[in-house]
């Protein structure tokens, strides 16, 4: 088949568009990636660059070795992160269920209401408040409560529940099964797509936030910095990095540690997305429009 002159035009511009991009997002990491591995002596002399100079893993044995509260922040992080995404699954399934049967009381206001806490926030102060009064302050649930609901992870699912058979509750029904029944045993086996959509989602928004560890966890309770937050202190501070182990710290490459914090505070949820990746499109896709 012979493209026209305006294809080929369009076909060069595409592929222009997409190295450019390619560019913009994947030349820093590769950046970061060499400074990690790069020595003290070289990082001094040259800074990062694309290539590893002199190549060396005294920055990522510094992370993990004793001494290091990025090893502990990581542990954090995993642990919040699962936590977050099995109650967010959990909890936003729950809602979504009623919400997607005809039948249910209140369905019309209640998704109202869950439609207008995507568009206004009760503020900061009253949020501070409130994880003061609940006496969460300094404790891990006040990282892990705020983010488990989430009005769009609740309209995902309530749609896709929507798009299932009406016959197959029924059917359960006949049989004597009750409705949690019917939503662990039917629905949710039903629904891998869009449950792991919403799993994706919470994980990744967990993973990368460190707002709230400001807001809720004092300094005195460093232990239970999550890794994000942590690697923010070290970027906004170098001389933070040589805190945990004293005068050894100072034979270890600042840039190199700031560098191999950000591989390990990014790397599993790179290597976790390909994975969900088909089932994140299909489950935005299927969950996002209500037939």
């Amino acid at each position: 088949m012979i493209k026209s002159k305006g294809e080929k035009a369009f076909n060069i511009i595409n592929v222009v568009i997409m190295l450019t991009l390619f560019a913009v997002f994947v030349f820093p990491y590769v950046i970061i990636v060499s400074a990690s591995f790069s020595g003290e002596r070289a990082l001094a002399k040259y800074g990062p660059g694309l290539f590893i100079r002199d190549f060396s893993f005294a920055s990522y044995r510094y992370i993990f070795s004793a001494g290091s509260t990025v090893a502990r922040s990581l542990g954090v992080s995993v642990y919040i992160t699962l936590l977050t995404t099995g109650l967010s699954v959990l909890v936003n399934s729950l809602l979504a269920y009623p919400l997607s049967r005809r039948g249910f009381f209140g369905k019309k206001a209640l998704n109202i209401y869950v439609v207008i806490t995507m568009l206004f926030g009760g503020g900061m102060v009253p949020f501070y408040l409130l994880i003061e009064k609940l006496n969460l302050l300094n404790n891990l649930w006040s990282l892990i409560l705020p983010v488990v609901t989430s009005a769009w992870n609740v309209i995902l699912l309530r749609n896709y529940f929507a798009a299932l058979p009406d016959s197959l509750e029924e059917s359960a029904r006949i049989e004597g099964a009750g409705s949690l029944k019917i939503l662990f045993g039917i629905y949710i086996p039903l629904s891998a797509s869009v449950i792991a959509t919403v799993a994706l989602f919470a994980a990744v928004n967990q993973w990368n936030s460190w707002t709230t560890t400001r807001l809720f966890i004092d300094p005195n309770h460093s232990e239970l910095y999550p890794i994000q937050y942590v690697v923010r202190n070290m970027i906004i501070n170098m001389d933070s990095i040589s805190s945990g182990t004293g005068g050894g710290a100072s034979n270890v490459p600042q840039i190199g540690v700031q560098n191999a914090a950000i591989i390990v505070a990014t790397l599993p949820i790179i290597c976790i997305y390909p994975f969900l990746q088909k089932y994140f499109i299909n489950g935005t896709i299927v969950g996002a429009v209500k037939e």
